[in-house]
């Protein structure tokens, strides 16, 4: 049982842990990752990487009580500081390949999340970043920093310094990204609808008050102008709207998937079976979301991808976890037209 709590949080921008386990701070940093291979069309591929160095730090006490995690920022110095410094570079004679690491931010939020994607020739970068003014169910947003090209030799990018796409006390969480047919960047992410959520959360059957209060919205990055658009909420329900993926190819076409709970649970089951959802990026916005699959039990996750007018999404089940062998992976196929 505790196991399956554990798992569960780990989802949540700030981890809820039941007690008499041990909680751990972390002192975490964010880094970029790009590979260079001389013989590919578009040599450079970069990536998000976050490192976390846990120390033990105490027992919670109080049977049966949750409650969220002070992460001690100061413990590890500065809080969020910007770096944008290069750690390593390596090079092989045997393989065609150079990696150049960056440090971008030092002692950040250990659920930062981060991802990446081409924005026109250059990169954005987005990430989870706690806001230490506001209170701990509302202080989380979604930071955002430019990577442009320098040309000089060897190629490495240069990183604008943090700001925020949104500076409110709404929670934001698991950021994705995609660039469509124009160059810009599409963003998705999590965002608790009330802006003072603050409902009493004391105990494990307290925590759907908050996640089903969870939506999707979404923004675009105007690669030239590099700037965002106004937010755009996608849903507005009760249910927790989770595992968010974003789908895209090298045409700009984008499908965004995720999967809602009416229970605010993680692991869906027969009692509380998810339902998988979808939209499509039109040119200028999202489709209206609509189901894909519903009456889903024993899903936690899924995989998706698209390729022009068609699209394939995988969701892996395990309808009893007392049953040994009766786990299964679903695949559902867009022909253009329907799944």
């Amino acid at each position: 049982a505790q196991l399956g709590l554990e798992a569960s949080l780990s989802y949540t921008f700030k981890i809820f842990w039941k007690t008499f386990t041990l909680a751990l701070s972390k002192r975490a940093t964010l880094d970029i990752g790009c590979d260079y291979v001389h013989d590919r069309p578009d040599p450079w591929g970069c990536y998000a990487e976050l490192d976390l160095m846990k120390m033990a730090d105490r027992l919670l006490d109080e049977a049966g009580v949750v409650r969220v995690i002070e992460h001690d920022y100061e413990r590890f110095g500065e809080y969020a500081v910007f770096k944008a410094e290069p750690v390593a570079r390596t090079k092989s004679a045997k393989i065609p390949v150079a990696v150049a690491k960056t440090k971008i931010i030092e002692n950040l939020f250990p659920g930062a999340s981060p991802a990446i994607a081409e924005a026109g020739p250059d990169m954005l970068l987005v990430w989870v970043h706690d806001d230490t003014d506001d209170p701990d169910l509302q202080s989380t947003e979604i930071a955002w920093s430019s990577g442009v090209w320098d040309t000089s030799e060897p190629p490495r990018l240069v990183w604008s310094a943090p700001v925020w796409i949104a500076d409110d006390t709404r929670a934001e969480f698991d950021p994705v990204l995609g660039t469509n047919a124009d160059g810009d960047v599409v963003a998705a992410w999590l965002r608790i609808k009330d802006e003072d959520f603050s409902a009493t959360i004391t105990k494990p059957e307290h925590l759907p008050r908050f996640y089903t209060r969870m939506e999707v919205v979404t923004a675009v990055f105007d690669t030239d102008a590099q700037s965002w658009s106004d937010l755009a909420q996608l849903t507005d329900n009760e249910f927790m709207d989770t595992d968010l993926k974003l789908a895209s190819d090298a045409a700009g076409h984008l499908m965004l998937t995720w999967l809602s709970n009416p229970d605010g649970e993680f692991r869906s089951s027969s009692e509380s079976p998810s339902t998988l959802m979808y939209s499509f990026w039109n040119g200028s916005g999202f489709s209206p979301p609509a189901v894909l699959a519903g009456g889903l039990e024993g899903v936690s996750s899924h995989a998706s991808a698209i390729s022009g007018d068609s699209a394939v999404v995988l969701v892996p089940r395990d309808p009893d976890l007392l049953t040994i062998g009766d786990e299964i992976i679903e695949l559902f196929e867009w022909d253009g037209d329907d799944w």
